[in-house]
């Protein structure tokens, strides 16, 4: 058993090392610190949100960049109303709206006044919003939004200073930026934390705290409830809802005092629970993903891939070296981003754990967090994030942008695949036998003739073996009985050196 834990040890550690350059990369943007907060794909261009910081002041940040990660345009934002004081949220707060602009949601910095800003096609400001602040709340923020008919709608949190409780309502706004109406939208012990456009309807979705219920509540365009759905469910946590086929799927967290003889525990375990479900809120599956650790876990989003593709992006952290994790890694302290790939059925594709900064006991912390991803009409995937080194002096917080195929590999430089196009017209790739023994075969069809070049890597990105390709040829087949058991990566280029298909082979 050790030996299997040493293993496991050494491949996930390597695999974390690998420096992450050209596309999936760290970047401060020239400034002391960026994070990106979100992404979108727009056409063939990728759109980030953010922030970026110098000396103590936060801006947003709006920047376009094409899918090889080349930055077209910059654009930073100082508001007239509160300038210098811009606080993008994590995942699902950008949206491209009807009218071919963008619209995001943050929060002043210092104050938390919630922040509604409505851009243009070419990064233009077109309006912002800011929330209406009343005596009796401390904190008033944006946290989801959707735009339906031209309008839109948003989901607001207060915080009530007498009473001690949050407050949720739902604001709508128009097209010129003017509220409309404010309705509150919760009572007791309750949170709403997603808000989808489903159908004809807007969809509210959440949990109570003291039932330990979900629910899901269908509201017109004047904040009426239309439907309301309750479910009994045992975890204490559940958010980050998106619409699947047949129903919702959401991220569960499970809490638990460390010490349960203790008669006020304050250290908890935290384990993480992907759930999908029908329509009525019955769970038809639900799959533990990530590590049970200490306190600092967190779910950040569940992002739409593919057709049928989800990413579940979580934070996972070990601070202490408890809990299973500590038996994958050494008892260094640190948080990295865990990406879970999975279907509507629940079926787990892959995963992976990456870490910008490895760091050892004399960082302290090393934070990662993946909280946005889009993806490509190729099937790799973009995500987005932030990674920082805290309590380390002129370390700041960087951009993390990464770039993966759609099996999960990073595409630069584990795979060894330098992006010189994203879209070529290709049509029933197939790649057999998986796992192969003897001989590994592809088969393309395309509209023209070219030439090609197949590509096979070892896991560390190294070319195994190299083929050309005749024009006309549409189908190819390598020997592999030579090579190691192992995981490989297969490549597909054109003559022109643009990427067609790549993907993960088993060799056994």
């Amino acid at each position: 058993m050790k030996n299997i834990l040493f293993i496991l040890s050494f491949f996930f550690f390597i695999f974390s090392l690998h420096a992450q350059v050209g596309f999936s990369k760290g970047n401060r943007f020239g400034y002391f610190a960026a994070d990106f907060a979100n992404v979108i794909l727009d056409n063939d261009t990728l759109v980030v949100f953010g922030e970026t910081r110098d000396s103590f002041a936060w801006r947003c940040s709006f920047i376009k960049m094409d899918t090889f990660g080349n930055i077209l345009l910059h654009k930073r934002y100082e508001f007239g109303k509160y300038p210098d004081d811009f606080y993008a949220d994590d995942g699902n707060s950008l949206i491209k709206t009807s009218d071919g602009g963008y619209a995001l949601i943050g929060q002043r910095f210092d104050s938390n006044i919630g922040i509604f800003t409505k851009f243009k096609k070419n990064g233009d400001l077109s309006f912002t919003t800011y929330i209406p602040q009343a005596d009796s709340f401390i904190l008033s923020r944006f946290t989801k939004f959707v735009e339906f008919k031209n309008n839109f709608y948003l989901l607001c949190s207060r915080y009530r200073k007498k009473e001690k409780n949050r407050l949720y309502s739902i604001i709508k706004i128009n097209e010129v930026g003017s509220i409309i109406w404010e309705k509150e939208m919760i009572w007791g012990t309750g949170e709403i934390n997603s808000i989808l456009s489903v159908d004809s309807n807007i969809v509210l979705a959440g949990f109570y705290y003291d039932k330990k219920a979900i629910f899901i509540r269908s509201i017109d365009t004047m904040g009426n409830t239309i439907k309301q759905i309750d479910k009994f469910q045992k975890y204490n946590v559940c958010q980050n809802f998106q619409r699947i086929p047949l129903g919702y799927t959401y991220t569960m967290l499970n809490f638990y005092p460390k010490n349960p003889n203790e008669p006020d525990p304050t250290t908890f375990y935290r384990e993480f629970y992907l759930a999908g479900t029908d329509d009525s809120l019955n769970i038809l599956w639900q799959k533990q993903v990530g590590f049970v650790s200490l306190n600092a876990n967190q779910a950040k989003n569940i992002c739409k891939v593919g057709k049928d593709e989800y990413l579940g992006l979580f934070r996972m952290c070990n601070t202490k070296g408890e809990g299973l994790l500590a038996s994958l890694y050494p008892p260094d302290q640190y948080c990295g981003a865990f990406i879970q790939k999975f279907n509507s059925k629940g079926d787990m594709l892959w995963h992976r754990f990456d870490t910008l900064f490895w760091t050892r006991r004399e960082i302290y912390l090393s934070e990662n967090a993946l909280v946005s991803a889009v993806g490509l009409p190729s099937g790799n995937i973009v995500c987005v994030g932030w990674s920082q080194k805290r309590f380390q002096p002129n370390t700041g917080v960087h951009s993390w942008i990464l770039k993966l195929s759609k099996d999960g590999c990073l595409l630069e430089p584990v795979c060894g695949i330098s992006a010189t196009g994203e879209n070529f017209d290709i049509q029933e790739f197939r790649a057999f036998p998986n796992p192969a023994s003897s001989v590994f075969t592809v088969e393309w069809k395309v509209p023209n003739q070219s030439t090609w070049r197949l590509y096979l890597r070892d896991y560390s990105g190294r070319v195994v073996q190299q083929s050309e390709v005749a024009a006309g040829s549409l189908r190819h087949t390598l020997s592999v009985e030579n090579l190691a058991n192992g995981i490989y990566f297969y490549e597909l280029r054109a003559s022109n050196g643009k990427h067609i298909e790549s993907g993960k082979i088993i060799i056994q």
